[in-house]
């Protein structure tokens, strides 16, 4: 009677962790001269996904305290690095959107002081 009861249980459980897992994610990595981003889009529905992404100053001068950057249709002005040097943003929501394919290329454009850089991040 338990191993019945411990079979059907596990059953059960599986099925609702396949039934509830329908999110996938996307990974986008990509670097420059003094920057480099590793940009994540969860996809929760066929018009919905939240994503997160790290901005990481790797050039040899000094970090800015802030910069100004755009990844694909995301704009940010003023967003201040913390004390490692990198942006860190998670769970930005967007419903009704165009969805992120592993196929895309996103283009990055980040500006800080006088300089600006561009590059693309493609999927892992």
């Amino acid at each position: 009677m338990k191993v019945t009861y411990l079979i059907v249980s596990f059953i059960a459980i599986n099925g609702l962790l396949i039934g509830c897992s329908d999110q996938r994610s996307v990974e986008f990595v990509g670097e420059g001269n003094n920057w480099d981003v590793k940009y994540t889009a969860h996809i929760q529905e066929e018009n919905q996904e939240d994503i997160d992404y790290i901005i990481r100053c790797i050039g040899s001068n000094a970090p800015p305290d802030t910069i100004n950057y755009k990844i694909d249709s995301l704009e940010v002005t003023g967003a201040a690095l913390n004390e490692n040097a990198y942006v860190e943003h998670t769970n930005n929501s967007c419903s009704g959107c165009t969805i992120t394919n592993k196929n895309d290329e996103l283009e990055v454009t980040i500006k800080w002081e006088e300089e600006s850089e561009s590059f693309y991040l493609t999927s892992n």
